[in-house]
């Protein structure tokens, strides 16, 4: 008899614990709000990185504000995160896709060098491109920071070059992540962002006194050191590489290249539009590049909690679905983990939209980080936030792109994303500063999202693009009705009459009980949506 649950033996000899079926029960329900175990894990990793992260914020908004030094560093960090998150995510769309194909048609030794030769043709480029910042930087920092001032300039002229050798090491780094990731290794890759951010605030600690604003450099030249040959031996002993000779079909580059320009036009587009709000920020005052950056320090994490989890996973099964042709399990399986993710990131956006001063006082105000700087910061961070849910969900969305292998029309939506957030700041800059660059990019990725989803609707590849739209706008309006009530019934204000925000505690209060309220209002619609779906089912 198992402890503390009653057995009963029945008929057929098998033993029948009471209470099993409630539990099983229990569990089917919780399922249906959960991920897959992997999915999970890979969370629980960013997670587990995401405090250091802050951590490491808190500090560098201690020791540095919002400054010409920390303008400088996060101009001069941008090109080589281009480059390193650009291979990875160019490798991964191109190579990802066929390399599952071709596995059904070659035999392993085959498969090895078609592989390495994938490497060779995107890595060697990207070295050339970082070693040019070597011996150009200069001119890159004159030409795209005109508006810069000169003592940011003199700064962003060194870091650029010293970030240049560390940055080839990160793209290894994310090239051997790829491999891992489609060969279902997930967890060293995704344990990469947690050594990441321990390395990075270590050096921050044991080296600002010493080196000042060159302790973040440092650190990122060090956590690359560290993950190098992490990664590589575990990407060797997996056996998601081998050394095998180079090799190509005939045909093959032909093909390589017709997907892989696409691909890199589409990717540039996006990541140099990532770079437009801070472009147009230098012509803004000192420290409001800053801002920006401790804006998108909270959106990152957002980004990637998703992004290192849920996109990778589903990347590598969606690519399986398609290449076996089965559609209807592709649409399933993707739907069922849109409900789980619009439930989760819209909400929560709400949530730090309402909370954004909170946010602010709590993690950065504090030493060379003044009440102006809070100020900007928390306002620019409120908009940003607005775009989170469509920048998590266009992650998946440009996974079924890539899947589908319909790369030309991603460039397109592209183009409109970068349009559109250039013609919101061109509009918005002047009169909004900051705040209004952070609008003008929530709204261009929110049409962007919308106008992805009426593309694949016009695939018609047997994909249910109509419930897909239909379970993000339910979110998005269970989140409208949950802010206008909140905004209504006066409920900020009154929490605020029950705590000194201005104190430590007080905003911690304040934060916690705002957002709590915001899940709350949310989570209900949520529960009477469930339960009308159940009744309409039942009626059926």
């Amino acid at each position: 008899m198992p402890i503390g649950l009653f057995a009963i033996r029945i008929d057929d000899g098998r033993t029948c614990v009471a209470g099993q079926p409630a539990i099983r029960n229990h569990q089917l329900r919780l399922k249906r709000f959960l991920f897959e175990g992997e999915t999970l894990r890979l969370m629980g990793f960013t997670v587990l990185a995401k405090p250091l992260g802050l951590a490491t914020q808190m500090l560098i908004a201690a020791y540095f504000g919002a400054g010409h030094q920390l303008d400088a560093y996060a101009f001069s960090l941008y090109p080589i995160v281009f480059f390193s998150q650009s291979i990875q995510r160019i490798f991964s769309a191109v190579a990802i896709p066929q390399i599952i194909k071709i596995r059904q048609e070659m035999d392993p030794e085959e498969v090895a060098g078609y592989q390495n030769a994938i490497i060779l043709f995107f890595y060697v480029p990207v070295i050339l491109g970082l070693l040019s910042f070597l011996v150009w930087g200069n001119i890159f920092v004159d030409l795209v920071g005109r508006q810069l001032p000169p003592e940011t300039k003199d700064y962003a002229y060194r870091i650029l070059r010293f970030l240049a050798l560390p940055g080839i090491l990160a793209c290894l780094v994310g090239l051997n992540s790829s491999l891992l990731n489609l060969n279902k290794r997930f967890r060293v890759p995704a344990l990469m962002p947690l050594l990441n951010a321990a390395v990075m605030l270590a050096c921050l600690v044991l080296l600002h006194t010493r080196l000042g604003i060159w302790a973040l450099p440092v650190g990122f030249a060090a956590s690359y050191l560290v993950q190098t040959p992490i990664i590589v031996a575990r990407a060797a002993r997996a056996g998601a590489f081998t050394l095998a000779r180079p090799s190509l079909p005939k045909g093959s580059f032909r093909l390589l290249w017709s997907l892989s320009w696409m691909v890199i036009v589409s990717q540039a587009l996006l990541m140099i539009n990532s770079f437009v709000d801070k472009w147009f920020a230098t012509g803004l005052e000192v420290g409001s590049i800053s801002s920006i950056n401790y804006s998108m320090t909270l959106i990152t994490f957002g980004f990637q909690f998703f992004s290192m989890s849920l996109t990778v996973v589903m990347f590598t099964r969606m690519s399986e679905y398609f290449a076996a042709d089965n559609i209807a399990s592709c649409n399933q399986y993707i739907q069922t983990n849109l409900v789980k993710m619009t439930n989760l990131v819209v909400p929560v956006s709400l949530g730090l939209f309402v909370i954004s001063p909170e946010i602010v006082r709590i993690l950065f105000q504090r030493g060379a980080f003044d009440a102006a700087d809070a100020i900007r910061t928390s306002g620019t961070l409120a908009m940003y936030v607005l775009g989170l849910p469509a920048l998590v969900i266009n992650g998946v969305l440009t996974k079924i792109f890539q899947s589908l292998q319909r790369l030309k029309e991603k460039i397109f939506l592209a183009f409109q994303y970068i349009a559109t957030n250039i013609i919101g700041n061109v509009i918005l800059v002047k009169s909004l500063a900051t705040v209004g660059l952070a609008i003008s990019s929530s709204v261009a990725i929110n049409l962007h999202l919308l106008l992805s989803l009426v593309v694949l609707h016009f695939f018609r590849n047997g994909l249910q693009i109509q419930g897909y739209t239909a379970i993000i706008g339910r979110a998005y309006v269970m989140a409208l009705v949950a802010w206008v009530v909140y905004s209504i019934a006066g409920i900020g204000p009154g929490i605020e009459r029950l705590a000194d925000g201005q104190t430590l505690i007080g905003a911690l209060f304040l934060a916690i009980s705002k957002f709590v309220v915001i899940i709350l209002l949310y989570g209900l619609q949520v529960g009477i949506w469930m339960k009308f779906s159940k009744n309409r089912i039942s009626v059926k």
